[in-house]
């Protein structure tokens, strides 16, 4: 509710700004503009992934896996998703890093991951 209050006041504001312009410069610096230009899929995804990570957190599996995976594989430092910022920046498709990306990414990951495991048996 706080966003779309701050959302509703700079629409206003904006529009206060801006009345003097012309049409055209209005209607790009306008917040219905600026929202027209937002990529919903993407925004649509990372509301997915938050909405699933807080359903197994408040269902406690969350929970249950980081005890499992710190009794079992203790720990291991994971990578930055820089992947999602280069799709951000790049304007990649989700399905395309899907079909195209995502294997070798689980791959790169698992093997980062094995060799921080061997590492620590070893020492």
């Amino acid at each position: 509710m706080g966003m779309l209050l701050g959302l509703g006041v700079l629409w206003v504001v904006t529009e206060i700004i801006h009345r003097g312009k012309p049409h055209e410069d209005r209607r790009k610096l306008s917040v219905a503009g600026i929202l027209a230009k937002v990529d919903v899929p993407t925004v649509l995804f990372f509301l997915g992934i938050l909405m699933a990570v807080a359903s197994l957190s408040s269902a406690g599996h969350l929970n249950l896996l980081s005890k499992w995976l710190d009794e079992k594989v203790g720990d291991i430092a994971t990578p930055e998703m820089v992947s999602v910022a280069a799709m951000g920046l790049e304007k990649i498709d989700f399905i395309w890093y899907l079909k195209k990306i995502s294997w070798l990414a689980i791959i790169g990951y698992l093997s980062g991951a094995a060799v921080y495991w061997l590492q620590a048996q070893i020492v």
